[in-house]
């Protein structure tokens, strides 16, 4: 975990609701995510904490769905991005839109076993190559945002 996240006790503290947006080969347009609309169909939902780093998104979308990693997944880049509501440009005559921002990434099995190992929990497998311990909460992440 980053020096700038506070520590949060995930036994006292109450996990909030994320959608996690995936798309292969290239990220959802901030226009998909249009206010009272339908959202994009390919999407996976966790409870989780402001501490939830990119590690654990990307060990939750890989054992949830390891059909759309290619075989081997070593080498596989996964990217996140944070997708949040513009309330700079808020405007009252009409819907407003969403702006992105990239979080980063981690490379699957980059320095380690694969996709998957027996060492707790596949951090060995998921790489260190970005910024797998950057956490929601580093990236400013406020609770009713998507990730993508």
């Amino acid at each position: 975990m980053s020096n700038m996240s506070a520590e949060i006790d995930r036994e006292a503290t109450v996990p909030f609701h994320l959608k996690l947006f995936y798309k292969v080969g290239s990220f959802h347009r901030p226009e998909e995510f249009i206010p009272n609309s339908v959202l994009p169909p390919h999407y996976l939902e966790l409870s989780t904490w402001l501490s939830c780093t990119l590690r654990e998104l990307s060990h939750f979308l890989s054992s949830s769905l390891p059909s759309i990693l290619p075989d081997p997944a070593i080498g596989t880049r996964l990217s996140f991005r944070l997708i949040f509501p513009d309330t700079r440009n808020a405007s009252s005559s009409g819907p407003g839109r969403y702006m992105s921002k990239d979080i980063g990434s981690i490379v699957v099995g980059d320095g380690g076993l694969g996709l998957l190992s027996d060492e707790g929990e596949g951090k060995a497998g998921l790489g260190t190559a970005g910024e797998p311990d950057k956490t929601l909460q580093d990236a400013r992440f406020i609770i009713g945002d998507y990730v993508a």
